[in-house]
């Protein structure tokens, strides 16, 4: 989607480890000079939950975008003061930060289970 002020890739509609990792490092080789990363939670991962976000935390870090934006419970967990990532607990504290700092002139990549409601954050962007 284009804003007046970004490039959007919105994919909120249900997120999964493979997914995720597969929309990050395609997103990674397009070809823009500024790349923001928003994930949500990933839903119903039972027992590896925590592992899986730490995976995408890392393989996040490691594609090296411009801003990580983070939400959702377990993500904020783990990510919490953490440097380089911004994290929240849900995507309603998400989209209130964006609208006290907004991005512009940027390629943004939105994912995330269908329950954190990433979709919220577009409307800001």
């Amino acid at each position: 989607l284009q804003t007046e002020n970004n490039l959007l890739w919105l994919d909120a509609y249900n997120a999964n480890p493979s997914s995720m990792e597969a929309a990050l490092r395609s997103f990674a080789r397009w070809d823009h000079p500024r790349k923001v990363v928003m994930l949500g939670d990933m839903f119903e991962l039972g027992a590896v939950a925590e592992e899986e976000h730490q995976h995408i935390i890392n393989l996040a870090l490691e594609l090296g975008f411009n801003q990580v934006f983070l939400a959702g419970e377990l993500f904020h967990q783990l990510t919490h003061n953490h440097a380089g990532i911004k994290s929240f607990l849900n995507s309603m504290q998400l989209q209130t930060y964006l609208k006290e700092h907004p991005i512009l002139d940027s390629a943004i990549l939105i994912k995330g289970s269908r329950g954190v409601m990433m979709e919220r954050v577009a409307d800001v962007l």
